[in-house]
């Protein structure tokens, strides 16, 4: 019996010595050992949570904004604010020039977050002896991600008298269009680009809309004055016609696109 107990005993002894019972047990699941680190094999203590914590970059897109100076005054620096539905500050830009009665028609550019339902506004002051300040403002645009949107603004509002693109002045019913709106400046084949126009009569009657182009694609309500145009075949400067009508006076505004 005594003998039987003591090889048990010493079998036991054996089975422990090779187990390596003496070192460091292994850590849990996604351990990382000293040498692994060292010689930068994974992720450093703490890195994935700072990957974790880091914040997604926005998708972005782009407002080309055309406008005019007056009639018959010029603007000085014009400032352009971008808000969404709430009224939250999504961007802005000013842009002035030492000689505005040599630039009536000037370009700013925004960069804003992708989004629906943003809003415009500009304001300026005229280089009059006492200056007037004047308005404008686009209330619905969308920026979609990647793309470029371009707005054209052809009207202000100075103190209640409106001016308009001095060289437009020439045509007879210059005062119809307000501003005019692509989404897009360039869309794929089988891509819609929304357009969309304002414009008013003198005596507070709306005008009609009637939008036109050539083969390379067609517009889902031609006759809206917010409506969506389908590239249907490529095509570079594209121009895309809307026709104003009110009271018996007619003017026409396009926005030049590309469908590839």
């Amino acid at each position: 019996m005594l003998t039987k107990r003591l090889s048990a005993l010493a079998g036991m002894l054996f089975l422990l010595g090779c187990s390596g019972a003496g070192e460091p047990a292994a850590s849990g699941a996604g351990s990382q050992s000293p040498e692994l680190a060292l010689n930068g094999q994974g992720p450093t203590p703490g890195e994935d949570a700072l990957l974790a914590d880091a914040p997604a970059r926005a998708a972005e897109g782009i407002l080309l904004l055309t406008v005019a100076s007056g009639v018959p005054s010029f603007l000085g620096a014009v400032h352009a604010v971008v808000t969404n539905a709430t009224g939250r500050v999504l961007g802005g830009a000013d842009e002035d020039v030492a000689e505005p009665e040599l630039a009536p028609e000037r370009s700013l550019e925004l960069r804003l977050p992708v989004g629906e339902h943003y809003s415009v506004s500009l304001s300026a002051s005229t280089t009059d002896a006492q200056p007037t300040t004047c308005t404008a403002s686009i209330d619905v645009l969308d920026i979609h991600e990647g793309a470029t949107a371009h707005a054209q603004v052809f009207s202000w509002d100075c103190g209640g008298v409106s001016g308009y693109v001095p060289s437009s002045v020439d045509a007879d019913c210059y005062w119809l269009a307000d501003w005019s709106l692509v989404t897009r400046t360039s869309a794929a084949i089988g891509e819609l680009i929304d357009v969309s126009v304002a414009a008013r009569g003198l005596d507070g009657n709306l005008p009609t809309f009637s939008w036109s182009t050539s083969a390379a694609g067609s517009f889902a309500e031609p006759a809206a004055s917010q409506t969506s145009f389908r590239c249907q075949a490529a095509a570079q400067n594209l121009p895309l016609a809307i026709k104003l009508s009110v009271d018996g006076c007619e003017q026409q505004v396009t926005q030049t696109v590309s469908c590839r």
